[in-house]
């Protein structure tokens, strides 16, 4: 099962460069209680990302097990670089993962993505990554912070 962590604004913006605009740290709490001790696949990018905030850390350090989707990287003793989807169908189709963020592998991954736990940032940012259309989901609104964040699951409903 797959289930999609990701935040976006008004207009669908993800990300530029790679990066994330905006902190929030009811978000980054939300994040963080949805991945802890779970099995978390990254984009290479991400992973970059990530390393930038936890320079000491060779992983996403709240993951069970950390897996990078990548044709490129170099593979490392403290993470699972997964080439392709039929690697990640083969060694980990049974298991709960949790993918993080990455919009370029939306696509690829969304025909079998079962979740989509997602933060509506309430303003607008002009950034260069969007959120492609979700298609056919249920969406369930979880709850709004003081902030003006609203958290929201989505369960695919054309499986």
């Amino acid at each position: 099962m797959l289930k999609w962590i990701v935040a976006m604004d008004e207009d669908r913006v993800i990300g530029k460069d790679g990066k994330i605009p905006w902190h929030y740290p009811e978000d980054l709490k939300r994040f963080k209680e949805l991945t802890q001790w779970q099995i978390c696949i990254m984009w290479r990018k991400t992973y970059e990302w990530l390393k930038q905030y936890r320079p000491n850390a060779e992983w996403y350090p709240h993951a069970s097990k950390n897996l990078i989707f990548s044709e490129s990287m170099l593979d490392k003793p403290w993470i699972e670089v997964i080439h392709n989807i039929n690697e990640l169908k083969q060694k980990y189709w049974n298991e709960v993962v949790r993918v993080l963020w990455w919009a370029k592998t939306f696509e690829i991954l969304m025909p079998y993505i079962d979740e989509i736990y997602l933060t509506l940032i309430p303003w607008k940012h002009e950034w260069d990554t969007y959120m492609p259309p979700l298609g056919s989901w249920t969406t369930e609104f979880q709850w709004k912070t003081e902030s003006g964040l609203e958290f929201r699951k989505y369960t695919r409903i054309d499986k």
